[in-house]
């Protein structure tokens, strides 16, 4: 395949063999090369969703560069959470959304470097490298191999900044929204003493930090370290619903007049605590304390019951 005077990315699927780890603990690059890899079928390829926390995948593809004379110089653009590229000796980059410079070795202060492997190889030369993708949680997209040129890369970076430009404004917007109503709710905390906009005040902050994860993923700002995502993500979204249920319950007094209803409010509250600690250690470790089946087995009883009822009643009334 040749790369000469190319506009655009080349896929090379086809040419990529393909291995998906299935412990929960990450494999070595040393343990990997052991494995059995199997051709990159267009039925790998489609989206999917793994019930696993974290879902590792590997492609393995050799470049020949047939050329006396010229140096092979290209990138690989990726857009999942982690990616190497290891040769057969060593790992030579990283990149991805949640990836911070490891250290010196790799030159991540620009956005455009930050999304892309390189590929380079010297003339008469043969290299086979390993690409290893990890995402949390739901697999947003299957790893592909798209090599580019610094032409072609410059090019399509130039093509997503136009989109990124209004989506910058819609998230930009949104986030500010959150930041100028968070000043207003603390304005009226220092004018009227209620402590209902405590609540409010700790909404909009939560609120606020989530747009801010969002436009670090979507844009590649690069804000927050990997820990502090996990965080957002986890804690932060949640905590969205919880405080505002707090404020509305606090506006209302519903602990004195729907005690009833209150309680339910706070056994909510402690499912959706329990939900942020199990989704932290799920995307943060790769852990996960129950049955990966656990939600059909809770709402197995309740289906149970169900069908039960309805067919009960059905022939009740015949």
């Amino acid at each position: 395949m040749s790369m000469a005077n190319q506009q655009t990315a080349k896929d090379i699927a086809d040419n990529c063999l393909f291995f998906e780890e299935t412990l929960d603990k990450a494999l070595s690059f040393d343990e990997v090369k052991t494995q059995a890899f199997i051709p990159y079928e267009k039925k790998l390829r489609n989206q999917k969703f793994s019930n696993s926390p974290l879902i590792g995948q590997w492609l393995k593809f050799t470049v020949q560069n047939i050329s006396p004379k010229d140096t092979i110089d290209l990138n690989i653009s990726t857009v999942h959470y982690f990616t190497k590229l290891y040769t057969d000796k060593k790992l030579i980059g990283v990149s991805g959304a949640y990836e911070v410079n490891p250290n010196d070795q790799y030159d991540l202060t620009s956005e455009f470097d930050r999304g892309r492997l390189p590929i380079i190889i010297p003339p008469n030369f043969t290299s086979t490298y390993w690409f290893r993708s990890e995402d949390r949680q739901n697999q947003l997209i299957p790893p592909h191999i798209l090599p580019e040129t610094k032409v072609s890369g410059m090019i399509e970076n130039l093509k997503s900044g136009f989109a990124a430009r209004y989506l910058f404004l819609i998230l930009a917007g949104m986030t500010g929204c959150f930041f100028f109503i968070g000043i207003y709710a603390a304005n009226n905390y220092y004018l009227y003493q209620d402590t209902s906009f405590i609540w409010y005040i700790c909404y909009t902050i939560a609120a606020f930090f989530s747009g801010l994860h969002w436009m670090d993923i979507r844009l590649g700002i690069y804000m927050f370290s990997p820990l502090v995502h996990d965080i957002i993500f986890s804690v932060f979204v949640y905590l969205i619903p919880v405080l505002y249920s707090f404020f509305i319950g606090s506006m209302l007094q519903l602990n004195v007049h729907f005690k009833k209803g209150w309680f339910v409010v706070k056994l909510l509250t402690m499912i959706c605590i329990l939900q942020m600690v199990l989704q932290l250690l799920e995307v943060r470790f790769g852990w996960f304390p129950f049955n990966l089946n656990y939600y059909g087995i809770i709402l197995i009883p309740f289906c149970y019951y169900t069908s039960e009822y309805y067919f009960i009643g059905t022939y009740s009334k015949k």
